[in-house]
């Protein structure tokens, strides 16, 4: 049994506004958080891609599950692993998300203002705005408003 399928998974809430955290998940892990998880509480804003970009995380169900619109792969430049598999970005790519990479980008920042949200690559320049989009994807009902 692969030891990954264990790997925690977060949901970060910040002022009701959600991230998914998806550490070194698995296909098996993606799957079993879809059967047992209601499909709002999957939704989210930025996905942190599981293990790496590795080819068996992030699969076409998972990324329409979580909806989001942007998403972090974190690895080191030409990486022993081969990480992000080409499978997994052609996965993230269909799925429209804006991808960025810690290979790439170098430092990834997050920055989350009450307007508007944004990514920003500290080496590669690169900046995607992230205009809230709609209620179900950011916000947690739960939580209190800003």
């Amino acid at each position: 049994r692969d030891i990954n399928t264990n790997s925690v998974v977060l949901r970060l809430t910040y002022h009701g506004r959600r991230h998914l955290l998806t550490g070194k998940a698995t296909k098996q892990s993606e799957q079993s958080k879809q059967v047992t998880l209601k499909a709002e509480t999957l939704r989210t804003a930025v996905l942190k891609v599981a293990h790496h970009g590795s080819k068996n995380s992030s699969t076409a169900g998972f990324l329409t599950a979580v909806g989001a619109p942007a998403s972090v792969i974190m690895c080191a430049r030409e990486n022993s692993y081969g990480h992000p598999h080409p499978a997994t970005m052609a996965r993230l790519e269909a799925a429209n998300l804006a991808i960025f990479s810690t290979a790439l980008d170098g430092t990834v920042t997050l920055q989350i203002r009450t307007d508007r949200w944004s990514l920003s690559g500290e080496a590669s320049g690169r900046k995607f705005i992230l205009m809230p989009p709609s209620p179900e994807i950011l916000y947690d009902s739960a939580a209190t408003s800003d």
